[in-house]
């Protein structure tokens, strides 16, 4: 959130079930544990909170070891949360112990993001120096480094057997890479403006990229490394998201819209009007029947995708909302 507040709400009814305000500045960065009882989170005071998600008590408090914090990761067992700071540092902490396990210099300047394999065992992350690096989180060891972007990496995703990241650059490109072997399968063109959004369709076969600047969305299929499906929506897009069936895809901007899209034909299957300022991010059930949707005032929206009409709309927080997610059940 833009201000220093975690909020937890009650999607059925619109209800705030409780807030903490674990320190005194922005938190952009929190995630719930894989098993819903606890909550990581980090800001730009260089701290690190855990909370108790029921009691919404600050259990531990932990120093970041490189600055402000830009995201949070767990791994897949709980036994570790993940930080990345604006120094560049990857701080893993122990979950089971309560104290910071290992310390990663994982690139020179800040990180934008690190996204964990399905095995727990190796994160990924995505750089300002222009790579991409996987780590060991055992040993604290680089396993690989992508470098070929010629400008900041944004985003970074994993295939779910994780034998491929795909990576997304203000240079207006995105790259896919063979873990395995650390090469860079392909080099994938198409935006014409800075590439910063990327969401890999769950059976792994292909991936969502999207551009606030050129406002295209473009899936790419990653066995053959070629774009199958190109939209240019003619508006800025803030943040976009395929269905799992990969068929179509949701997204957001700056006219306040939630629109979905039919990925094959090109062609906008829905435009739900509702925030009244920019939409900055949204989410759709693993289902495909629902979506969230936040926008820069701090409100958050729930939708009926299958009758097309808002269910909640619900302030949240004081700024922007940054990020919005559905727990794995829905």
């Amino acid at each position: 959130t833009h201000g220093p507040t975690v909020r937890v709400w009650d999607a059925a009814t619109g209800t705030e079930v409780g807030s903490v305000v674990p320190g005194r500045r922005e938190r952009p960065a929190a995630a719930y544990s894989p098993d819903g009882k606890w909550i990581l989170t980090g800001g730009m005071d260089d701290l690190v909170d855990l909370i108790d998600a029921e009691t919404l008590q600050v259990v531990e408090t932990w120093r970041a070891s490189g600055g402000y914090i830009f995201t949070a990761a767990w791994t897949p067992d709980g036994r570790r949360g993940l930080t990345i700071t604006g120094s560049g540092n990857l701080d893993v902490w122990d979950m089971v112990a309560r104290k910071l396990e290992k310390t990663i210099q994982a690139h020179d300047s800040y990180s934008w993001r690190v996204v964990v394999t399905a095995d727990g065992r190796r994160a990924a992350t995505a750089g300002n120096d222009l790579t991409f690096k996987l780590w060991d989180l055992d040993a604290g060891a680089e396993l690989r480094t992508g470098c070929g972007h010629q400008d900041s990496v944004t985003n970074v995703a994993l295939s779910p057997d994780g034998t491929k990241a795909v990576t997304v650059s203000l240079d207006r490109t995105a790259r896919v890479w063979d873990l395995a072997g650390g090469m860079d399968r392909a080099e994938m063109r198409g935006h014409f403006g800075d590439a910063s959004h990327l969401e890999v369709v769950r059976d792994g076969s292909r991936v969502l990229s999207s551009s606030l600047t050129d406002g295209s969305l473009r899936l790419w299929d990653l066995d053959f490394l070629l774009e199958v499906a190109s939209i240019r929506t003619q508006r800025p897009v803030r943040d976009a998201e395929p269905f799992a069936d990969g068929r179509r895809a949701a997204s957001v901007g700056d006219d306040g819209a939630l629109r979905i899209w039919d990925l094959g034909a090109g062609k906008e299957l829905a435009a739900l009007p509702g925030h009244m300022g920019m939409a900055m991010s949204v989410a759709v059930s693993p289902d495909g029947t629902r979506a969230l949707t936040g926008d820069q005032v701090g409100w958050l929206r729930h939708w009926d995708l299958v009758e097309k009409r808002q269910l909640l709309a619900m302030p949240v927080h004081k700024g922007w909302t940054g990020e919005v997610l559905f727990f794995r059940a829905g």
